[in-house]
């Protein structure tokens, strides 16, 4: 630790630890040239040089991780093991593996139950040269499935590249069996495989858990093809968010989660450009649900899908809950569409939560759904912006009422919702929104 006392002004250089802190005095001015270090690499030492948020009358400056070199070339996979050796950390939970360099996050797959965190902000545009044209290897799959625990440290992997389009299981993350993922964020990444395809994980069974994770990028396959995950069941996520733009073949895609089953999700959002060929199951958040709780999360973009049962929100559930959700995603598909869900399924319960996005469709559509099986209480869509004067495409419209633009966006409009603790609304200028996931641009503020 290093202090700086007194009414004074100072050009410091300094080489910090990975614990270092620096401490100023209320007069202190400081100029500083940080060179960081970890304490051990490969060769015993590896430096990078960062910035830190420095500024007068300030008391502590935590000094920011900066970005790490891209390697060009792959490291062989019998090198995996000897790598983590030279890692800070030593896989454990009090003492977990410090990824500080691409080469490194490649080399879990060394250690499938390992404990890992980020160290630093992680630079993998040289993956694009990897394994002649194929990139990054995802970590685990169906025969070896990632068991540990990888906590990104509220930092960035940015250009990921996966180009596996014949193989199954794809994202940093192959397989996992009751792993804990969280608090990372997946910039711009470019992934490509053949079904089960997403940045963060292919398929996340078996009580797994997904927290904080954010995905932008390019991602594209024959099905199943998500931001976060391909598949999902018995594996809750919470505070997690997608802008990408998702290509697939066969359906059954989100902008979120492709396929989520028996977990629930909560507090999430994605903003999404999905075009689908055919199939179907196709949502702005979830492709299909069944058997599941969403409870205050979003979705906005484009979805178009050529197939059957297509949402803004979800494509097709059955037995599931949504409370206190929304979808401004436009809606283009064949048949059953909706501007929430695509085909609302046996038993299912619908509740506070609105859309707005342009439905279009070749038959059975809905401003809100194409079909309702369950219960609906005090929902809306627009009528105006949807272009749908019927709630549903078939069945009963109960419990869903149509509002014009201007209706929206009156919170006296939505019965017996909770505007204390719940939902915010900037009256006569948006529709409502979720105070505990708030949109950079309030819903509705253009229309």
């Amino acid at each position: 630790m290093i202090e700086v006392r007194g009414s004074s002004n100072v050009l410091l250089e300094c080489v910090f630890q990975e614990e270092d802190a620096l401490l100023a005095g209320s007069n202190a001015n400081i100029e500083v040239s940080v060179n960081y270090r970890s304490s051990r690499d490969s060769t015993g030492e590896f430096g990078r040089t960062i910035s830190g948020d420095i500024r007068a009358g300030v008391e502590e400056i935590n000094i920011a991780p900066g970005w790490s070199e891209p390697n060009f070339d792959a490291p062989d996979p019998s090198d995996y093991l000897s790598i983590l050796e030279s890692m800070d950390g030593d896989g454990t939970q009090t003492n977990p593996y410090i990824i500080t360099n691409d080469w490194e996050l490649q080399a879990m797959q060394g250690n499938l139950s390992a404990y890992y965190v980020l160290g630093q902000n992680i630079n993998a545009s040289g993956t694009q040269n990897w394994n002649s044209g194929e990139g990054f290897a995802p970590v685990g799959d169906s025969t070896n499935e990632f068991e540990g625990n990888f906590n990104g440290n509220g930092l960035t992997i940015k250009n990921m590249f996966i180009n596996l389009p014949s193989e199954d299981e794809i994202g940093l993350f192959g397989h996992i069996n009751g792993a804990f993922l969280n608090n990372v964020i997946l910039e711009d990444i470019d992934v490509q495989g053949n079904q089960y395809v997403a940045g963060l994980v292919g398929v996340a069974p078996s009580g797994a858990t997904i927290n904080n994770i954010h995905v932008s990028g390019t991602i594209s396959g024959e099905s199943y093809v998500a931001a976060l995950s391909g598949y999902t069941w018995s594996t809750d996520i919470d505070g997690s968010s997608s802008y990408v733009t998702i290509e697939v073949q066969n359906g059954n895609s989100g902008g979120l989660v492709a396929a989520f089953e028996s977990a629930t999700l909560t507090n999430s959002h994605s903003i999404a450009s999905i075009t689908s060929q055919n199939v179907g199951s196709v949502g702005g958040l979830l492709g299909w649900t069944g058997n599941s709780v969403i409870i205050g999360s979003w979705s906005s973009g484009t979805v178009i899908d050529g197939g059957w049962a297509t949402g803004g929100l979800i494509g097709y559930g059955w037995n599931f809950d949504v409370h206190n959700s929304y979808s401004t995603s436009s809606v283009s598909g064949d048949e059953s569409v909706g501007g929430l869900i695509g085909f609302t399924d046996i038993n299912s319960l619908i509740n506070n939560s609105w859309s707005s996005g342009l439905v279009n469709g070749n038959s059975d559509v809905g401003g809100f759904t194409s079909y309702l099986d369950g219960d609906s209480i005090s929902n809306y869509w627009n009528t105006e912006t949807s272009d749908q004067t019927d709630a549903v495409g078939g069945g009963s419209d109960a419990g869903i009422t149509g509002l014009t633009t201007s209706q929206m966006k009156q919170q006296s409009s939505f019965t017996d919702w909770d505007f204390s603790n719940i939902w915010s609304i900037d009256e006569g200028n948006s529709y409502p929104y979720l105070q505990n996931n708030v949109p950079d641009e309030l819903p509705g503020i253009n229309d």
